[in-house]
């Protein structure tokens, strides 16, 4: 009978205590903070959140009287006192609510910061603390983070047991600058494998050894980097083949160049471990140059495009395939010359502007014998006309990546005269005695001729800036794709 009368008066305590505790909800992600229904002066919120560069920071606070009831309609000013910064102001709704979105610069400072919401009142000259009002919670300590990415440069994707293979990682902030000294670990499944730290420019090339007790077959390879204070763990998987010491397996495969014009011939390498007998490039045949080093060499495609090579590795009664890829560029640059002076003068300096456009890249340029220098998307050069006059003529060759070539001529005229069309000494007074003409007996003119007399005035003033300014010459061509090597021309 005494443990039933107990029983009864815990529950009528919990009963009494449940309508007291009303939930506020403040959040950042999934993290909530709940306060009482009448709050102390003091409402704090003491643990620490989190909240990340160029996201979203999300805060419901509510507003109390000094009663302890809920406000409506009261201005709550939110801010990072860490920084001195005021972030927003809203308004309560009808039962006290307030929700602040607060979208984090992606170059703000890391680290703790203190968070506050205010309510405050117009003082008829500046907004001023509110004294009859609370919130809850008032402040928030909330740690301001970056989002870190790690990301693979290479890394093997078929590994034999009991042998080192190397995998090359770089590790970025959110604004992808590099992180340098972190240490980032490999694990081959749960099994730690190999650690290291990143360079000054966030990249590691890690080497590792297989366990010889890895079973072969599909594993997972992980990087971890555990985070600091102000950057967040990152973790990155990679599915990898384990196979046994005598299946044949291609570990490398490198080609001399990958972006080709047709026709170009193109060397493939191929690295192989475990007991290859047999390595085929699209079923031809390579040639073993090498202690598990394989060699073939093949004329690419006379068609533009992207292209897929298959390399078959036989041996142990298995095989072993992977790809590797080339583009056929077939067309030559195409090309634009703009010279500053079509009719310099003997000896005067000569600027050439090239502009050069291409399916994969253009990587010289060349005004004879001038190699031009690139400068944003344009390749610029300048040299000095010849001493005698008379007409010249140069050869502007621009090459691409696969060693397409396209030449443009550029020819210009060396004299000491005058370019043609320009306002010359004599002409000059004419058209000076012409304007005086018409303006010297202005007393009986109309408007009409005075609106004509301002016009012919500008019309011609026009004309003599527009002889007088230097005109550019311009050559728009694509004359020829020739076969000579890269770094030739004529």
């Amino acid at each position: 009978m005494t443990s039933k009368k107990a029983f009864l008066l815990l529950l009528l305590f919990l009963l009494l205590l449940s309508p007291v505790y009303l939930s506020c909800v403040h959040f950042t992600g999934l993290q909530l903070v709940f306060a009482p229904e009448n709050p102390p002066r003091s409402a704090n919120v003491k643990n620490d959140l989190e909240a990340y560069r160029g996201e979203w920071f999300n805060l419901t606070v509510r507003v109390y009287d000094l009663s302890g009831n809920p406000a409506a309609n009261v201005r709550v000013r939110l801010r990072d006192e860490g920084h001195n910064l005021t972030l927003i102001d809203k308004y309560s709704d009808e039962s006290g609510y307030i929700t602040f979105y607060w979208l984090i610069q992606k170059d703000y400072q890391l680290g703790m910061t203190t968070v506050t919401a205010t309510p405050i009142i117009y003082n008829g000259s500046s907004w001023v603390p509110d004294p009859n009002h609370v919130t809850v919670p008032s402040s928030v300590n909330v740690k301001i983070l970056s989002r870190t990415n790690l990301t693979a440069i290479s890394y093997p994707e078929t590994l034999v047991q009991g042998n080192q293979y190397y995998i090359t990682l770089k590790l970025t902030d959110n604004l992808q600058n590099p992180m340098q000294s972190s240490v980032i670990r490999l694990y081959l499944d749960d099994l730690y494998i190999a650690a290291g730290p990143t360079n000054e420019s966030g990249i590691l090339t890690l080497p590792f050894i297989v366990p010889s007790s890895a079973t072969p077959g599909t594993h997972n390879l992980i990087a971890k980097y555990s985070g600091n204070e102000t950057h967040t763990p990152a973790t990155l998987t990679f599915q990898v083949e384990v196979v046994s010491v005598g299946d044949p397996v291609i570990t490398s495969v490198s080609l001399n160049k990958s972006i080709v014009k047709p026709g170009s011939y193109v060397r493939v390498t191929a690295q192989t471990s475990g007991t290859v007998s047999l390595v085929t490039l699209n079923g031809t045949s390579a040639s073993k140059v090498g202690d598990n080093l394989w060699e073939i060499v093949f004329a690419s495609p006379q068609e533009q495009g992207n292209y897929t090579l298959q390399l078959r590795a036989v041996g142990n009664g298995k095989e072993y395939l992977t790809n590797v890829y080339i583009y056929v560029d077939a067309t030559p640059p195409r090309v634009t010359v703009h010279i500053n002076n079509p009719t310099p003068k003997p000896g005067e300096l000569v600027e050439v502007i090239v502009d050069a456009t291409d399916e994969t890249e253009v990587v010289m340029a060349k005004v004879n014998e001038l190699n031009l220098y690139k400068q944003g998307n344009v390749w610029r050069g300048s040299f000095t006309a010849p001493q005698s006059e008379g007409i010249y003529t140069f050869n502007v060759t621009v090459w691409d990546e696969a060693e397409n070539i396209a030449l443009t001529i550029l020819t210009f005229k060396v004299t000491s005269e005058p370019s043609a069309g320009a306002v010359t000494g004599d002409l000059e007074p004419i058209i000076a005695t012409l304007l005086l003409l018409h303006s010297s007996d202005r007393a009986g003119e109309t408007g009409d001729q005075l609106f004509f007399t301002g016009t012919l005035a500008s019309c011609v003033a026009l004309l003599v800036i527009f002889l007088k300014r230097p005109r550019d010459f311009k050559i728009v061509d694509d004359l020829a794709s020739l076969g000579a090597p890269l770094g030739g021309g004529s």
